[in-house]
């Protein structure tokens, strides 16, 4: 349609140049005006904003003078023509220690910073204000080109910063509030346009248009480039800049939005978040203008500037615009409370914290003296597992039954589930499947039922239960919550949860240890320092275990000591308290299990700190036979002191290249 009206105009002005020559030839004869057709088209074109002539869309132009001698445009010149709208072009300083501190309108007396001139509807003078003082270096970004000059929005985030969509525990989103939608969109309208700030035609940077669709919740993030030819331009480790954001509201309806940044593929817990986290409200016409301070963890080309969208968007648009000075930002703070908002599995909500808009700091206190992250004050509900979705040979799609989207993608996990239970004549028979019900082909037969027996301080009780069912309630009287296999103390069952396997099994109760049980092997200091030798082992251990002492079992841990050469094993667990204590009058219960299969001897003892032995606190020469189990209950007297551990000194006796494993459980009490 342009090009056919286009093409009408240049026929009409055609028309017109033929009319005008033939009533020039008419009336030359009786003196009539003689002036030349071409005048039409030669004219001035500055005397009008925009024209189109054949179709060809032309801005006026306009000069721009220079007035005094402390400056001129790149080249020496000290006019240009200047395009109405366009920004300053390149000014070069004639006197060495001179800045440019600000532009004047020599006619109106209005003075502006260097990168908000824009050239005027006329000819325009300009005084160049100069300062002594090197400013910091100031560069404007453009928001979703990238340092190779190329559009860059992540709405969907595969790759390196895995797939948003599908799986949301890996990646630069990863436990953030963050999520992704496929039907989100993100895309540059306009580039290069005044966005306002929050001082309005006062407060304008050059960014772009960008036109959003989605769902409050969705989340993407746009490559910005930082880099150039001039010196300061990029991004240096350790180096603190100050960066504006400013955003304007294009559309007709309001919008609602967070703003972060970071840098690289760094988790997002390290972002920098604009208004302290806090949403950004805009209505039609609105604008608003937010710096934060960022202090950079590598070198790098480019910004990674990120929207979380607060309200839904339909064809949003949102200017943004973005500046760089390479400064550390001086921030008096104006921290205000910002309260505690729930949010689901889409949606974002947050801790009560407290924030600085200027800067976008944000504190645990009022005060401004605990820092914290987004990560430390932003929730978000779990997914709620729903139906599979998209199943193939090798995956499939959880979708969340609250916000429908298929929220995780894996690989399938098979087990044997029974599709025909047995009779008292056949056996049941099982296959081999995934959750979603993508079978392998795989199928058993097993029988109906299976014995379980039962270990109690009294005896044995024994029940007859169906694979996969679960047990009788009576057995819970002699299990309590916590039992395990005596054939697998490393494996600790829940009673609700205890789903009966195809085998016969002993179970016996984990009973409550005396007194205050600790953790054995979780102490204080680092993990070389837990278990230090006197000569070189290897160690491995079960972090959780039952530990028997005849009919009673207590929960501990299973380790397994193993000579790198023949010889004998000094070593001293430490397990932490919690905190510093006073040992004085604490009587310590150490149970241990030889699950070595061999006969072993060693000396114990509770020690304090080191390896000094405390009288009362120690037993020598013990032998336990394979399987065998006993409890030692140790005593400290007055005076020994406090401490953050508590320590187990075990010297074994014999000379062995063989593993050493025993069953560990420590508890203590404190007397009155």
């Amino acid at each position: 349609m342009k090009k056919i009206l286009s093409f009408m105009l240049a026929a009409v002005i055609c028309f017109s140049l033929a009319a005008c020559t033939d009533n020039k030839k008419d009336s030359s004869s009786s003196g009539a005006d003689d002036k030349k057709p071409g005048a039409l088209v030669d004219q001035d074109l500055s005397m009008f904003d925009t024209v189109k002539h054949f179709g060809i869309e032309q801005v006026a132009m306009y000069t721009l003078t220079i007035k005094g001698d402390n400056a001129s445009f790149t080249g020496g010149a000290k006019t240009a023509r200047v395009a109405v709208k366009a920004g300053l072009p390149g000014i070069t300083m004639t006197s060495e220690g001179e800045y440019i501190e600000g532009i004047k309108y020599v006619k109106t007396g209005k003075v502006v910073k260097d990168f908000r001139f824009r050239m005027p509807e006329e000819d325009c003078e300009i005084e160049v204000v100069t300062t002594t003082t090197k400013p910091p270096y100031f560069k404007q970004l453009s928001p979703g080109i990238e340092s190779g000059g190329n559009e860059f929005f992540d709405v969907q985030s595969y790759g390196d910063f895995g797939a948003i969509t599908w799986k949301e525990t890996t990646g630069l989103f990863a436990n953030t509030p963050l999520t992704m939608n496929r039907a989100y969109s993100m895309k540059i309208e306009k580039k290069s346009i005044d966005v306002k700030g929050s001082n309005g035609e006062d407060d304008f940077l050059t960014g772009n248009l960008l036109r959003l669709t989605g769902v409050a919740g969705n989340g993407a993030r746009m490559l910005t480039g930082a880099s150039g030819t001039n010196e300061g331009d990029g991004i240096v480790n350790g180096q603190s800049y100050t960066f504006t954001y400013n955003f304007e509201n294009f559309g007709e309806k309001q919008i609602k939005f967070r703003a972060y940044q970071v840098q690289r593929s760094v988790a997002i817990s390290s972002a920098v978040v604009v208004n302290a986290g806090k949403d950004i409200t805009l209505n039609p016409g609105e604008s608003v203008s937010k710096k934060i301070a960022f202090t950079a963890t590598s070198d790098n080309k480019n910004i990674i500037p990120m929207i979380e969208m607060r309200s839904d968007f339909d064809d949003a648009l949102l200017g943004i615009a973005i500046s760089k000075e390479n400064s550390e930002l001086k921030c008096t703070h104006k921290i205000e409370k910002v309260e505690a908002k729930d949010g689901d599995c889409g949606y974002a909500g947050n801790k009560e914290y407290y924030g600085c808009e200027l800067c976008g700091g944000m504190w645990s206190d009022a005060d401004g003296q605990n820092k914290v992250g987004m990560l430390d004050v932003m929730i978000k509900k779990a997914h709620t597992a729903g139906k599979y979705t998209l199943v193939t040979e090798d995956e499939h799609c959880v979708e969340c039954s609250v916000c429908r989207s298929a929220y995780l993608k894996e690989a399938h996990t098979y087990s044997y589930v029974t599709v025909k239970e047995p009779t008292e004549t056949q056996n049941g028979l099982q296959e081999e499947m995934c959750a979603c019900g993508h079978k392998t082909g795989n199928s058993k037969e097993f029988s109906g039922k299976h014995t379980v027996k039962i270990v109690t301080e009294s005896g044995e009780k024994t029940f007859s239960v169906n694979v996969d069912g679960k047990l009788p309630a009576e057995a819970k009287t002699y299990l309590g919550e916590r039992f395990f296999d005596v054939s697998e103390p490393t494996v600790i069952y829940s009673f609700d949860e205890f789903r009966m396997p195809a085998k016969d099994m002993t179970l016996k109760k984990i009973s409550e240890s005396k007194g205050t049980r600790l953790t054995p092997c979780s102490g204080t200091t680092g993990p070389n320092d837990r278990f230090p030798p006197n000569a070189p082992f290897e160690l491995t251990y079960h972090k959780t275990s039952a530990v028997n002492d005849g009919n009673r079992a207590y929960l501990g841990e299973e380790l397994c000591f193993t000579p790198l050469k023949k010889t004998t094993i000094t070593t001293r667990p430490k397990s932490g308290y919690g905190e510093s204590i006073s040992v004085d009058n604490v009587t310590f219960y150490v149970t241990v299990e030889n699950r070595s299969g061999r006969d072993i001897r060693f000396n114990i003892a509770q020690v304090n700190s080191g390896i000094n032995k405390i009288d009362g606190a120690k037993e020598d020469n013990v032998t336990l036979k394979a399987g065998e189990s006993r409890t030692f209950t140790f005593t400290f007297p007055s005076g020994v002191g406090s401490n953050d551990n508590a320590l187990t000194l075990f010297e074994f006796l014999d000379e062995t290249d063989q593993p050493i494993v025993i069953g560990y459980a420590l508890s203590y009490e404190k007397k009155a």
